[in-house]
């Protein structure tokens, strides 16, 4: 699996709440698939989220990447973000 491009993305949901480093990366694995790897730095495995074959249009893979990268989305909520994106 390699790592096309990657996304540091700070967030705080309340002026109380601490900061989150969300780190988003698209990735390829060796048979032309991309996927998405996300987690929050320095946090355990459950805020971690890797979504595999998402598509095998290097364009499209992009769109997705930008769009859950710029939104901030947790990890936590991308497969289900995934799923309703090609359910819809």
């Amino acid at each position: 699996m390699d790592t096309i491009c990657s996304c540091t993305r700070v967030n705080n949901l309340h002026y109380r709440s601490p900061r989150n480093t969300i780190i988003y990366n698209l990735v390829r694995e060796g048979d032309g698939e991309y996927g998405i790897e996300c987690y929050i730095k320095g946090q355990t495995k459950t805020d971690y989220c890797l979504c595999r074959d998402i598509s095998h249009d290097r364009a499209t893979a992009e769109k997705i990447f930008k769009l859950l990268s710029r939104k901030k989305v947790y990890p936590v909520h991308v497969k289900d973000i995934l799923e309703d994106l090609y359910t819809y």
